[in-house]
């Protein structure tokens, strides 16, 4: 009973910080640009094709709208009635969080049937452990509520892993297809890999992977093909052009290419941070001794725990593991979150072996010594603390001596995990919440305006260069009215434009015509500070920054954040400053 408490409890603390992810950072980057300009759309354009985000920004290649549409269909209702009760708000920045929180909320109730068939498999205590390094970690629970098609995709891949734990093998092929063909195509790198083991080992018949791959593919497909080829106006599976993209017109090395040690020398370490420590000990059948590997490597079968192959399988031959296989092949750290949950189910069944090691020695030596003190002899104490001779005249330590060893062993992983995980997130945490300048100098620009008294000007032009756009900037969080905004790159006549939000002041001789109203500060990179260092005084730019004043006042004494100017808000000069060659 305490351990199903205790995962339900790891699993409502990993929903928390999921939340608090998305409170802290609220704006959204360049990768998740698509689909949270079509939650908008489609949530405020609705029928209107013609005024969707895409028509003018397409991207390099089309993208599924399914995703996004689950997300505004499930979000719709606080967007109504924010829109209804608070309709003098000049933005719509609060139905975008709730666009958030409606796919954290999915993702979260994905992870949900995935941990619950951790615990069928494995018990409540492991699961509760495995919630516990999600919500430690910072990389998962942060993307989670994030509009990236890998995070649409890991929802589908921990149904799929659900099902595959519970032993429902065809429907764990057909969601993992469900993934390939419709949001993430490079799933299929680990689909491949875990289908052939399934028919290697004889688990299913290649008839049952046929099958399965038709009965949940096609209805997938056609949803996609339909509802894709409405939106973008012309016959598209969109995902097909994704593969024909990366793969037979190989532009996806224009993003940079990594050499496949990369993704265990910097993604992978990255991404488990230092709960990788605790993913061996789950291997092991017995992680109070951990030097038995060591001392009987031929006796490796009766070492290595039998479940672990449901977490970690066998690379053997050339087919290899899924986890492996899905780890290649990826040019970013967002490509192998589907890997990502088996290596934490690992490191939670690792966690929970570890605290299960060091509670029952404990519990077993005051059980020894009970025994000791009722039997009134101590022969049976001193045989567990005889030291015995080897050949060479060494003496050996066994016994209590050896658990003690374990269990002191045990003490330093976990504490190191635990310790070097919570400050890398807190690290990363305070890293992001400041690396969004774009939407902030969306939001100075506005205070701008209304300071100028330019809200009763109908049509206030403003331009929006491409970094600003890159980072932050959103149609959630422009003015519902009085203000139109234009991302144009090329060709652009500076002189009809009121405003500009620009990352570089002296191009396109900008001073000529503006001047400087604000300057935004972004991150540039973190500095280790001593505790009894004195803290340095922050900005006027960064006091604005709520998510930054909160990281500060935590972390402050620890960790530096170095800023550098991103962003300017620049306004044109009323009347025009006189020119030096006509004076």
């Amino acid at each position: 009973m305490r351990a199903r408490l205790w995962r339900k409890v790891a699993e409502m603390v990993l929903l928390a910080v999921i939340v608090s992810h998305a409170l802290i950072c609220p704006f959204t980057k360049v990768e998740e640009s698509f689909n949270i300009q079509a939650i908008h759309d489609l949530l405020v354009h609705r029928q209107d094709l013609a005024s969707y985000d895409h028509n003018d920004f397409p991207g390099v290649v089309p993208r599924t709208f399914l995703g996004a549409a689950v997300v505004a269909a499930v979000s719709s209702p606080f967007h109504a009635a924010v829109e209804a009760f608070f309709a003098d708000l000049s933005t719509r920045l609060a139905s975008q969080v709730a666009a958030r929180l409606a796919l954290g909320l999915l993702c979260w109730l994905a992870f949900r049937r995935f941990n619950s068939a951790v615990a069928f498999r494995f018990g409540d205590a492991p699961a509760g452990w495995a919630a516990g390094v999600w919500a430690l970690q910072f990389h998962l629970p942060f993307y989670m509520s994030r509009t990236l098609p890998n995070v649409f995709a890991l929802c589908v891949v921990l149904l799929a892993l659900q099902a595959w734990l519970r032993d429902n093998l065809p429907r764990a092929l057909g969601l993992f297809t469900v993934a390939t063909l419709v949001f993430r195509c490079d799933v299929v790198v680990l689909l491949g890999p875990l289908t052939l083991q399934l028919l290697l080992t004889g688990r299913v018949r290649p008839l049952e992977v046929i099958t399965a791959g038709l009965k949940w593919g096609i209805p997938s497909l056609v949803v996609s093909f339909l509802l894709d080829s409405a939106l973008w106006g012309r016959w598209v599976w969109p995902e097909s052009q994704v593969l024909l993209f990366n793969t037979v017109a190989n532009r996806s090395s224009e993003w940079g290419e990594m050499p496949v040690f990369w993704y265990f020398v910097s993604a992978l370490p990255r991404a488990l941070s230092g709960t990788a420590l605790l993913i061996p000990i789950g291997l092991l059948r017995d992680p109070s001794r951990p030097l038995q590997l060591l001392r009987r490597p031929a006796e490796v079968e009766a070492i290595i725990d039998s479940q672990a192959s449901l977490f970690v399988p066998p690379a053997r031959g050339s087919h290899g593991g899924p986890i492996f296989g899905a780890a290649a092949q990826a040019p970013e750290l967002r490509f192998v979150f589907p890997a990502l949950p088996l290596f934490n189910l690992a490191a939670g069944v690792g966690m929970s072996k570890a605290v299960g090691g060091m509670l029952s020695a404990k519990a077993k030596d005051n059980d020894d010594e009970d025994d000791d003190d009722n039997a009134g002899g101590r022969t049976r104490s001193s045989a567990r603390y005889q030291v015995t001779c080897s050949g060479n005249g060494r003496g050996e330590a066994t016994g209590k001596d050896r658990t003690v060893m374990g269990r002191l062993f045990l003490c330093v992983v976990v504490g190191l995990a635990l310790i070097t995980t919570a400050a890398t997130t807190a690290l990363a945490v305070t890293a992001s919440s400041a690396n969004y300048p774009g939407a902030l100098a969306l939001e100075a620009l506005h205070r701008v305006i209304d300071a100028d008294h330019r809200e009763s000007v109908k049509n206030v032009l403003v331009h929006v260069d491409a970094q600003a756009a890159m980072t932050g900037v959103s149609r959630f969080g422009q003015r519902k009215e009085g203000v139109v905004y234009s991302k144009q790159e090329e060709g652009v006549d500076f002189s009809k434009f009121d405003f500009v939000i620009t990352s570089d002041p002296t191009k396109h001789r900008l001073l000529d015509l503006f001047e400087v109203r604000e300057t935004i500060q972004g991150f540039e990179g973190l500095t280790l500070k001593r505790f009894w260092q004195e803290r340095v005084e922050k900005n006027e730019v960064a006091e604005t920054i709520g998510s930054r004043r909160v990281m500060d006042e935590l972390f402050g004494r620890v960790v530096s954040v170095s800023m550098r100017d991103k962003m300017y808000v620049m306004a044109r000069w009323f009347p025009p400053p006189p020119r030096e060659d006509l004076v």
